[in-house]
């Protein structure tokens, strides 16, 4: 009897656990009530923060590229039109980049771009299918034909970017080396402006009254300033650079900076070195070693601020072992000929169109 009653306990315990998990199964609790927490909609997370790989702009056009959000159906990219003035949409796409026409040059820009994905009205979270998303970033068609609404994530960090002029004013201020691209290689370097006398150093360029310009004497400074430049290449301190130390005419190009950068708040600032010398020279030049150091302290300070460039234009006139070639030596192991100055222009001519 015992033992029937263990059997039957048994089998009564198993069929309960059935019915228990009949009704897991099936959503309904054991009245055959819809069961809440088994069908309850699902939350949809919104997405990660965007990161922005780069923007660029070239040609009156600024192009942005973000890294890829996993699970985002569409990007909304933010710009503000200056500093202090509020982000207003732009665009909405389904690319990781996007390319910002309409933009006007000397102008800066600053952006943002949101990851979003599409969800129900009560932020539940979409079956796989349900929608199939556009280039523009919205729903092309869809199968569920309930209301849907954007979830977005959080901000990207803000980008700031400047539109160059597609016209930009060029300087190339300095010493007699500048004087010769002026009156040798112009032609290479045409739109270029030249600003030079003979003999000049960084300090002389600050302080010297030695260019005539509108019927009076201004410093070269003055000079480039009334140009109004977006960028200028200084080719200047082989007269500075026979101790090899290069802290003074750094102050110097720090002040003449300074200066240009209150005409045009984003000029640009190319640093030149000084050009290898004759193994044997009739002229006051720096020794190897000295013009060396000399460049590494300019090279430096290009490093100090983001609007700083160095170009080392030098490989055109070495002759492998730090000299200057025999055949681009003017004849004084410091000068140089005409050739050689066609190469300097050629050079930064080449440089400047890959990195402006």
């Amino acid at each position: 009897m015992k033992q029937r009653f263990k059997i039957l306990t048994y089998i009564l315990g198993i069929a309960v656990m059935c019915v228990f998990s009949a009704c897991s199964l099936t959503g309904k609790d054991n009245n055959g009530k819809e069961d809440n927490v088994a069908n309850a909609a699902v939350k949809a997370e919104k997405p990660a923060k965007v990161e922005i790989k780069s923007i660029d702009t070239k040609s009156e056009k600024v192009t942005i590229k973000w890294k890829e959000v996993s699970g985002a159906d569409g990007y909304e990219v933010y710009r503000s039109d200056g500093k202090g003035k509020s982000y207003k949409s732009i665009k909405c796409t389904s690319d990781i980049t996007y390319t910002d026409s309409d933009v006007k040059e000397r102008n800066e820009y600053s952006y943002q771009v949101t990851a979003y994905k599409f969800t129900h009205e009560d932020g539940s979270v979409l079956k796989e299918g349900d929608v199939s998303i556009s280039a523009e970033g919205d729903i092309e068609s869809e199968k569920d034909t309930s209301k849907k609404v954007k979830l977005y994530g959080n901000n990207s960090a803000k980008k700031a970017v400047y539109v160059r002029p597609k016209k930009a004013v060029r300087v190339i201020a300095g010493e007699c080396f500048v004087e010769g691209l002026d009156g040798y290689a112009s032609g290479e370097l045409k739109g270029f402006k030249f600003v030079h006398t003979v003999g000049v150093n960084t300090y002389t360029m600050i302080h010297s009254n030695s260019i005539s310009y509108n019927g009076t004497l201004v410093t070269p400074l003055e000079r480039i300033c009334y140009y109004k430049p977006d960028r200028v290449y200084f080719l200047v301190g082989m007269n500075e650079s026979g101790n090899g130390i290069s802290d003074g005419a750094v102050a110097n190009i720090k002040k003449m900076c300074k200066n240009i950068r209150k005409i045009n708040p984003h000029a640009e600032i190319v640093l030149l070195p000084v050009a290898p010398c004759g193994r044997h020279s009739s002229a006051n030049v720096p020794s190897l070693s000295k013009r060396l150091s000399f460049n590494k302290g300019y090279k430096k300070f290009t490093e100090t601020k983001d609007y700083l460039y160095y170009y080392d234009y030098t490989p055109v006139l070495d002759d492998g072992q730090g000299y200057l070639k025999k055949s681009c030596d003017g004849g004084d192991g410091c000068h140089w000929t005409v050739s050689a100055t066609v190469s300097v222009a050629k050079a930064i001519k080449k440089y400047d169109k890959k990195n402006f």
